[in-house]
């Protein structure tokens, strides 16, 4: 999972650039669920030295943060593609909606210095009523 991060982030050429379009979308996707486990925000200086660090100390945390919500949901997905399948009835059931309600505050006050386009970053949208 961390490793899905991780190449959205740092592959050159940039994932989001892909003509791969099956790529892009479960990784602009699998991602997007990831940002809403880092509940503090985060903060990723592409010119930074430890630029590299930034993301794994992230997509770590943020994996680890993913894995253990599904485990407390029975589900035991590991994989980009096996979580990605396991987040998308839990974001359609609302079940997410306070995640993204979060994200999207974090996003606002500037909590989160994502490198990724802007049409890449604040994606999912809240289901019922927060």
């Amino acid at each position: 999972l961390s490793a899905a991060w991780y190449e959205w982030y740092t592959k050159v050429p940039r994932v989001w650039d892909s003509s791969d379009r099956q790529k892009k979308s479960e990784f602009r996707h699998v991602v997007a669920f990831m940002k809403l486990f880092l509940p503090q925000g985060f903060a990723l200086h592409a010119n930074a030295e430890d630029y590299r660090d930034q993301v794994l100390d992230a997509g770590s945390r943020a994996e680890d943060a993913v894995l253990a919500f599904l485990k407390a949901r029975g589900t035991n997905a590991k994989g980009a593609g096996s979580v990605l399948r396991a987040l998308r009835p839990l974001h359609k059931s609302g079940a997410l909606d306070e995640r993204i309600y979060a994200y999207k505050r974090l996003l606002a006050i500037g909590r989160i210095e994502d490198p990724a386009p802007v049409d890449t970053q604040d994606i999912l949208t809240i289901v019922g009523h927060v």
